[in-house]
């Protein structure tokens, strides 16, 4: 084998494993993904009249501590 072949089956090694990895942590990552989202909506809602009542800082604290894992 010359040093092509084998770099490109290290990728294709190194790429699978990947997959493999991401894949089964793919539902977490995407939660995540999705308590963030909401995080961030939340803030900019807040912020988008440059008051934020009492319901929507609760709302931004209930959503900061579900993205952290914070019961």
């Amino acid at each position: 084998m010359d040093t092509t072949t084998i770099i490109l089956l290290v990728i294709a090694t190194i790429l699978s494993l990947v997959t493999i990895f991401f894949g089964t942590q793919w539902k977490s990552i995407k939660e995540k993904m999705d308590q963030f989202k909401t995080f961030v909506n939340l803030v900019v809602d807040a912020a988008a009249d440059n008051k934020v009542t009492e319901a929507e800082f609760r709302g931004i604290v209930e959503a900061g501590k579900k993205l952290l894992g914070m019961p």
